[in-house]
């Protein structure tokens, strides 16, 4: 396969921090942020992290009380 006009390996382009990339949020509104994140997580198996949750939430610029807000509340602007 050729990336950046380089033969890689399928393995080699992958990314273990990007899981999927969706066109839209595809957010469960009636749930708050936190059990969003979380979704995916139990989706794979994966236990829950509060570390990792932090630092997701960190990214998502959604820590604090924002967590436990239902997405449907946020302001999307």
């Amino acid at each position: 396969m050729l990336f950046l006009q380089r033969n890689i390996k399928a393995n080699e382009e992958k990314n273990p921090l990007i899981n999927a990339v969706f066109q839209d949020f595809n957010l469960i509104e009636n749930l708050s942020v936190k059990n969003n994140i979380l979704i995916g997580n139990s989706l794979i198996q994966k236990e829950f992290n509060q570390n990792l949750l932090e630092k997701r939430a960190n990214f998502l610029n959604t820590q604090g009380e924002k967590l436990n807000q239902q997405v449907k509340d946020l302001s999307g602007g």
